[in-house]
């Protein structure tokens, strides 16, 4: 008696509008009649990995040994077929030392602005007291 199957399905979570979760899986049992099992698997990072199987025995032992997950499994021992490019990150740029010359004066005149206006809090306080001292005596 000859066993085939064919099975390909996918895995989708969206939240709120964003895609969260999008796996997909392909799995052939005997094509051919080979006695071979075939997986492919594509995750939402843009991986894809394929495997083959010599027997179903295998197979079963290693789809049990992962948490009964296509995914993991083809994860764990795959062979990654496709991988994604990773983003290509623009080098921050410096700013001119010009830029931290004119920062540095300007926290200068803000810290003297309020020197300044503290001496000038202290003595109209000092008035104000000389004024009613004036006034008691």
């Amino acid at each position: 008696m000859v066993f085939k199957m064919f099975s390909t399905g996918s895995h989708t979570r969206k939240m709120n509008g964003k895609l969260i979760k999008d796996d997909k899986y392909n799995l052939r049992v005997n094509p051919n009649n080979k006695e071979l099992e075939n997986i492919y698997t594509k995750q939402k990072d843009g991986n894809g990995y394929n495997n083959e199987f010599n027997n179903q025995e295998d197979f079963m032992r290693k789809f049990l040994a992962n948490e009964r997950s296509l995914f993991k499994m083809n994860k764990n021992i795959g062979q990654q077929t496709k991988k994604r490019k990773p983003k290509k990150q623009k080098p921050k740029k410096q700013k001119p030392n010009s830029f931290y010359k004119t920062r540095f004066k300007q926290l200068q005149k803000k810290q003297q602005k309020q020197q300044k206006k503290q001496k000038q809090q202290t003595e109209k306080i000092k008035r104000q007291f000389k004024y009613l001292q004036r006034s008691l005596s």
